[in-house]
C-alpha cells in the first residue's frame, strides 16, 4: 500500500495524501524523561536568526492556519541537534531540498508544505543523552510520517505502516 498519493487538481492545486500513526498506548506510554519548553516559528530563512546556539529537540509542524481553529497541526517529523546548535542544524534542511540525492521524505516535505511548515524547538540541557533520549520519546509517541527511524521495535511497524 503506498505511503502517499498526490492528485493533480485544476488550476494548480494539488490534493495530498499522507499516511499518519495515531496510537494512544504510546502515547500514555510517553515517560518525560527530559523536559521540554517548546517555542515555534515559521519556517523560513528571515526566522531562523531567532533559533537559540543551544543543543536540543526540534519538530516540523504543517499548520492550516484556517477558521481560527489554533489546535490543529500535523506533525510530521521530529529531529535533534545533537553535535551542532538548533541554529544551526534547522535551516540545513534548505540546502538538503536542492540536492539531487536529498532524503525524499524530507524534500516533500519542504515541497509540499512550505507554506504552511512551522518549527517547533526546545533545547536539552544536560549530558548529549539527554538529547537523544529526547528525541527517542517524541518519536516513539509520535511515529512522524516523514522520519524513517524509530527507536527499538517502532522502526519495523513504521515503515510497514509509511513504505
Amino acid at each position: 500500500m503506498p505511503n502517499d498519493l498526490v492528485v493533480q487538481e485544476g488550476q494548480g492545486g494539488k490534493l495530498f495524501l499522507k499516511r499518519f500513526i495515531l496510537w494512544p498506548k504510546q502515547w500514555t506510554k510517553y515517560p518525560a524523561r527530559v523536559p521540554l519548553i517548546w517555542s515555534h516559528i515559521r519556517y523560513r530563512q528571515q526566522n531562523f536568526r531567532r533559533l537559540p546556539n543551544v543543543r536540543g529537540v526540534y519538530a516540523f509542524v504543517v499548520k492550516p492556519g484556517i477558521a481560527a481553529l489554533r489546535n490543529c497541526n500535523y506533525l510530521m517529523y521530529v529531529g535533534k541537534a545533537l553535535d551542532q546548535t538548533l541554529r544551526t542544524r534547522c535551516p540545513q534542511y534548505l540546502a538538503e531540498e536542492k540536492l539531487l540525492k536529498g532524503r525524499p521524505r524530507i524534500k516533500e516535505l519542504l515541497a509540499n508544505w512550505r507554506t504552511h511548515l512551522f518549527l517547533c524547538f526546545a533545547s536539552v540541557g544536560g549530558p548529549k543523552t539527554n538529547v537523544t533520549k529526547a528525541e527517542n520519546d517524541l518519536l516513539a509517541a509520535f511515529l512522524p510520517p516523514c522520519n524513517t527511524r524509530f527507536p527499538g521495535r517502532l522502526s519495523a511497524i513504521a515503515n510497514i505502516i509509511n513504505g
